[in-house]
């Protein structure tokens, strides 16, 4: 149900609000979690390997959806608090429509260039087949991925946070049912996790939507909806912020594509530690080192237990201090860069 978050005690309010939220991320990681489990029990280490190999490219599309999430839910939450109803639909119909489009913009896009990508970051020849099929299928779902994430950005605005949960509940047990099926007794592999994930996300994106269309239908309003406005598409577009899980993927990429040519197993070992930290080793004690000259070998810290005891490896007082050094820099770094904070805008 809708919640105006401006009506009763701020602590008890944003807490109700807030724990639906803390408790879809912790249940996503879980997820992730069980889906490398079943993946790397029943498929094998190398159909994991071609599905971390795609990551840092699967995250770039993941943060533009999570991008017009942010972007949307930023208006749509100004209108609702302001009651001007009208224009809060006018904005979620603009939005759907246009995350409809860009959407298919950019599976197209994905779907011709899919194994172009791939090429690009160095992916390894006996992952390559695995990584480019399972980057297909992914990409392939992306409209569903994208109006699921724009439909909870939706929801949240309007005050339910609860609502987004159970969607992310029943899609992720859903996706891990679906995995032990295709993978486990189907033998589908790569395959079998990609089609699991694009048909528990579609469910979800298809249950969403119908729940959100009932929710609009029983607020009342009493002035003109439109459909699409180019003014309003403006206002949420510069809202919009990219997501920064996208920042590192986008950074290996780079790196990947001029010194870094990984093998499978270090595809594993990324994965591994992706699954539980989702993308963000910059904080976790990531770090380069020189493995021969012309190639960079990336890890982490406990992926490598032999080096805990000490010395100058990469898990060592050494490691550790350049592992230090490096946090602050990026640090430093990405204080530079963020963009001077824009005010919201007044209401029109």
């Amino acid at each position: 149900m809708n919640k105006d978050l401006t009506v009763g005690e701020p602590q008890s309010v944003l807490w109700k609000f807030s724990i639906p939220m803390f408790v879809s991320v912790i249940f996503q990681q879980l997820y992730n979690m069980a889906d490398s489990v079943i993946a790397g029990k029943f498929a094998g280490e190398d159909a994991l390997a071609a599905v971390g190999a795609s990551y840092p490219i699967t995250m770039i599309f993941m943060a533009i959806a999570v991008g017009s999430n942010i972007g949307c839910s930023v208006i749509i939450s100004q209108y609702f608090g302001a009651k001007w109803y009208e224009k809060m639909k006018t904005a979620i119909y603009t939005t759907l429509i246009a995350s409809v489009a860009l959407s298919l913009l950019l599976t197209a896009a994905g779907l011709l260039g899919s194994r172009a990508m791939m090429a690009a970051i160095n992916t390894p020849e006996n992952i390559f087949a695995d990584g480019a099929l399972y980057l297909r299928i992914y990409i392939g779902g992306f409209v569903f991925l994208f109006l699921y994430n724009v439909a909870t950005g939706i929801f949240n605005s309007m005050g339910d946070s609860r609502t987004p949960l159970y969607f992310l509940i029943g899609s992720s047990l859903g996706n891990i049912v679906l995995d032990l099926i295709f993978v486990a007794v189907f033998h589908w592999d790569v395959a079998g996790v990609a089609w699991a994930t694009f048909i528990a996300q579609g469910i979800a994106c298809v249950l969403a939507l119908n729940a959100l269309r009932k929710r609009l239908a029983s607020i009342e309003t009493e002035g003109k909806v439109e459909l699409f406005s180019w003014n309003m598409l403006g206002r949420i577009s510069r809202m919009d912020q990219p997501d920064r899980r996208s920042q590192h993927p986008a950074a290996e990429l780079h790196f990947r594509g001029q010194y870094f040519h990984p093998g499978p197993d270090q595809f594993l070992r990324f994965l591994r530690h992706r699954r539980i930290f989702r993308g963000d080793q910059a904080e976790h004690l990531l770090h380069y080192k020189h493995h021969h000259p012309g190639q960079r070998n990336e890890q982490l810290c406990r992926s490598e237990p032999g080096r805990r005891a000490g010395g100058t490896g990469a898990c060592g007082p050494e490691g550790l201090r350049q592992a230090g050094a490096g946090s602050c820099r990026a640090f430093f770094c990405r204080f530079l860069l963020r963009r001077t904070d824009h005010a919201l805008p007044v209401y029109e």
